[in-house]
């Protein structure tokens, strides 16, 4: 049995964008009428946005009682440089003297639908070391630019003012930051498989024990080969090579598998066969259309008193 909610502390990373503003707004008050007894601090990160995200989530917290802590950046990193906003996030709930129960990393075009995730995050995570998430296969050309980065040379993304491009080139001469984990990982039983990134969930002591071990400082962004973008492969590698349980989170609760595939699907299907989370809701017209629907639906908003959007919130 996991933690009782009461005693219970859960932090929530996810990351800022000035295009997602809106929807991010939208994740934020969905966790916060999903919770039932356990409030949770925000861990989040502001990739150079024009209007100040960082002030804007930090105010938002304040007015629902949440601790919040940024990490902004003075360039936008784009959307490679989301393994250095997750390492950048671990270290800094690593760092922190209080210790957590359960860390959710979720996305911020997803969005939670049912009520109750903060108990069936604490019945779900009883392992305080333990990765939890839905296993996704490597893609073979992912694969193949796994490999390649644990050789000691080789092929490099292309970065321009610190955002790294989809364009590569020959050019890497030293090893990536993480090839000694990633040779780790691969004697430890990591056979490309991953949790899918938009939603895992880890143990409170799990940054700790990667600070511990020294693998959170080894980070370096001049020191990257290919694989940039994926975080939740990176994430993955370090609890393997460092020795860490990994768990299924659909072998606990099937529904959690659902997570990324439902689509329409979800407005067909009774609600206790649905996850607690759903993604992807892009910030698109279509995405912003099955939002609505699926908001219409579910009994959480019909007591929610969520934002229909970033702007309802002032601005400093």
């Amino acid at each position: 049995m996991g933690v009782q909610s009461g005693m219970a502390r859960i932090a929530v990373m996810t990351f800022a964008y000035e295009g997602d503003k809106s929807i991010g707004f939208e994740l934020l008050e969905s966790l916060v009428s999903s919770f039932k007894n356990t409030k949770f601090d925000l861990y989040f990160t502001d990739d150079a946005s024009s209007s100040r995200l960082d002030r804007s989530v930090v105010k938002w917290a304040e007015s629902k009682g949440i601790s919040a802590y940024g990490v902004r950046y003075d360039h936008n990193l784009g959307f490679r440089g989301a393994v250095e906003r997750t390492l950048r996030l671990l270290k800094l709930i690593a760092q922190q003297p209080r210790d957590y129960d359960v860390i959710l990393r979720i996305d911020t075009d997803a969005l939670v639908i049912k009520e109750g995730l903060d108990l069936e995050l604490l019945q779900l995570c009883t392992d305080p070391k333990g990765l939890y998430g839905v296993l996704k296969n490597m893609r073979p050309k992912d694969r193949l630019g796994y490999l390649l980065d644990l050789l000691p040379f080789g092929f490099k993304r292309v970065a321009n003012n610190d955002q790294i491009g989809s364009k590569f080139s020959m050019s890497r001469k030293s090893p990536v930051w993480w090839w000694r984990e990633g040779f780790k990982a691969l004697t430890k039983g990591f056979r490309f498989k991953y949790v899918e990134g938009s939603c895992y969930i880890m143990g409170g002591a799990f940054p700790k024990e990667l600070m511990r071990l020294g693998i959170l400082d080894r980070f370096d962004r001049n020191r990257h080969g290919l694989i940039t973008s994926e975080e939740d492969v990176v994430v993955t590698t370090l609890c393997r090579s460092a020795g860490l349980p990994l768990y299924q989170t659909n072998e606990f609760d099937p529904r959690w598998k659902l997570v990324n595939i439902l689509g329409k699907r979800v407005l067909d299907m009774p609600v206790d066969e649905l996850p607690f989370v759903i993604h992807a809701l892009k910030a698109d017209p279509a995405g912003s259309a099955l939002r609505k629907k699926v908001r219409a639906k579910m009994p959480l908003f019909d007591r929610s008193r969520s934002l229909p959007s970033g702007e309802a919130i002032s601005q400093p």
